[in-house]
């Protein structure tokens, strides 16, 4: 029996609630709509509850997949007026699908329901209006909006920022004056320090924009935003600095700030009238782990003192303090291949950001040895981002496909993932063997997973090799060829052609 059958014939009350609550796309909305016209309240009741739930979790505005599962579902005028006998929440999401119907008069008499209700959550939904093509509830919409443009609702209009910058978007209606006033209503209201903190990143930058966009700057509110948790809205504030009469006192926080894309902003609007008020903070960030920050921080305080760096960063080296990464990068910068020995017993510590920056520091004065360590990192237990800085050296500094062969089977599944692409990276004709090896001997399916995809794409810039494989390469392949064709694993058939 069809469902319109069992809800017309039976009169199971539970089993009807069970069926309605089930229901969890919006694209079956028509079916919960037409129960809402049920004789029975309870049915009827049920299938309105269903919707709103729905609608809560699912509503995204503007949004055409939203648009599409709702404009053609079956509303009258009377179907409007029945949504009285619901409670007020569950109006409101009736009057909201309503207002998104194909039908003209539908949302013509939704918008006029929406007006009554005068409830925050409606707002969205109102401006969407704002696009209809009929004329006479375009202007039933900005009458309605209007009405919105109060001290109270300052708050809802920040958080549907994305709508307020889409009305300049809209082509059938100009609406940037109405676009403006929203602006400077909302550039005439301050929100409380506790409503800021309930904002998202991107709202609260709307926000700030407009505040400082405003008529008669306030010094105070750039303090404010100096001390956002988004370093977007950080940033903001040093595009502002010369609107301040003491620059100052907002670019020492930002110097010591924890982000190095704000730190870095800052330190390059650091004047020769700054540098002496903030050499404290200059002093600190020459052991930054950023080189630009390192090298613009020295550069700097060279011009109001001499600074022997290099015994610097060896005493804080010596001393083993939280700046330890920096100190390490900044003295390979002024040592030599003979002071290496120095760092080397960073290299085994076991917090993978010192121990990063040994690996790099040891680099930039013995590169054969870093990158002997490098490969040796892959064979020992160390951290994912260890293995990853190790990759990137071994890549720059030139792949050894026979180390990196004979260290494949000693690491670790993550180690095992870097060594496949560095591989691929390398290129050449005996890779195939390496990617088939990892499919034949490997259980866990990540790495065969990653193997089989690195050996398609090799395929498909093998005709672009511009050399013929040589007698070592076509023995190696085949090897591993033919044992996946024992163990029935699905490889390529064009390898055995291509290595005949």
């Amino acid at each position: 029996m069809s469902m319109f059958g069992f809800f017309h014939s039976k009169k199971d009350k539970k089993r009807q609630q069970e069926t309605l609550s089930s229901i969890q796309k919006l694209s079956n909305i028509s079916f919960l709509y037409y129960y809402t016209k049920d004789r029975d309240i309870f049915v009827a009741a049920e299938a309105a509850k269903r919707i709103h739930k729905l609608w809560q979790e699912k509503r995204q505005l503007p949004s055409a997949h939203l648009y599409a599962d709702i404009r053609y579902v079956e509303i009258s005028k009377a179907d409007i007026a029945s949504f009285q006998r619901f409670g007020l929440e569950i109006q409101t999401s009736l009057y909201c699908i309503a207002s998104m119907n194909c039908d003209g008069y539908v949302r013509e008499v939704a918008l006029e329901r929406i007006q009554t209700r005068k409830a925050t959550e409606v707002l969205p939904f109102v401006l969407y209006r704002l696009a209809d093509w009929v004329a006479v509830i375009r202007n039933k919409a900005e009458e309605i909006v209007s009405l919105y443009l109060q001290a109270d609702n300052a708050f809802v209009w920040i958080r549907n920022y994305r709508l307020v910058q889409w009305l300049l978007q809209v082509k059938r209606n100009n609406l940037t004056i109405l676009y403006q006033q929203i602006i400077s209503f909302l550039a005439k209201h301050d929100l409380e320090k506790e409503r800021l903190l309930d904002l998202l990143d991107g709202e609260r930058f709307f926000y700030y924009n407009i505040r400082l966009a405003r008529e008669g700057f306030d010094a105070n509110l750039l303090t404010q935003i100096s001390q956002d948790r988004c370093c977007i809205l950080r940033l903001q504030v040093i595009k502002h600095l010369t609107k301040t009469d003491n620059p100052l006192l907002l670019l020492k926080p930002l110097l010591r700030d924890h982000s190095k894309k704000v730190v870095w902003a800052a330190i390059q609007k650091v004047g020769d009238k700054q540098v002496v008020g903030c050499q404290e903070e200059l002093y600190n960030l020459i052991f930054h782990e950023f080189s630009a920050i390192r090298y613009t921080a020295r550069k700097l305080l060279d011009t109001i003192r001499t600074v022997d760096y290099q015994r610097l960063y060896k005493e804080n080296i010596s001393q083993t303090n939280r700046m330890l990464p920096g100190s390490l990068l900044g003295f390979s910068e002024f040592a030599d291949a003979s002071e290496v020995e120095m760092i080397l017993p960073f290299l085994q510590e076991k917090r993978a950001k010192i121990q990063q920056a040994a690996l790099l520091a040891v680099f930039k004065l013995v590169p054969e040895l870093a990158i002997e360590h490098s490969y040796q990192l892959f064979t020992h237990p160390s951290s994912t981002r260890s293995k990853k800085r190790a990759a990137l050296l071994i890549q720059q500094y030139g792949i050894d496909p026979i180390r990196i062969r004979s260290i494949y089977e000693r690491t670790d599944l993550k180690g095992k993932r870097f060594l496949l692409r560095l591989l691929y990276s390398y290129g050449g004709w005996s890779i195939a063997g390496d990617f088939l090896k990892a499919m034949c001997i490997e259980q866990d399916k990540t790495i065969v997973g990653l193997a089989k995809a690195l050996l398609n794409v090799w395929l498909q810039y093998t005709v672009r090799l511009g050399t013929s494989h040589s007698k070592e390469d076509k023995e190696y392949t085949l090897k591993w060829y033919n044992k996946a064709q024992e163990l029935q694993i699905d490889v390529p058939q064009e390898i055995a052609f291509i290595f005949r």
